[in-house]
């Protein structure tokens, strides 16, 4: 296993534990909003889910390189 290889498997890897991460904020925020206890959330929501979907966005733009740059 060569060097290109480890790291677009890290990046995949990485990207993965980053969206199961998001799902279970969006699940959450869903369940808070939903039992009445989400008023007082709502305030944060938007900016960490704005925070959230750039880091997601970065992620993939970096894998997206390395497949392009390594095949």
């Amino acid at each position: 296993m060569d060097i290109k290889h480890s790291v677009k498997s890290i990046l995949n890897g990485l990207l993965y534990l980053y969206a199961t991460v998001f799902g279970v904020l969006i699940l959450t925020i869903l369940y808070l909003e939903a039992s009445g206890d989400g008023l007082s959330f709502s305030a944060i929501r938007l900016p960490v889910l704005n925070i959230l979907n750039l880091v997601l966005m970065f992620f993939t733009g970096l894998i997206n390189f390395q497949n392009g740059l390594y095949g």
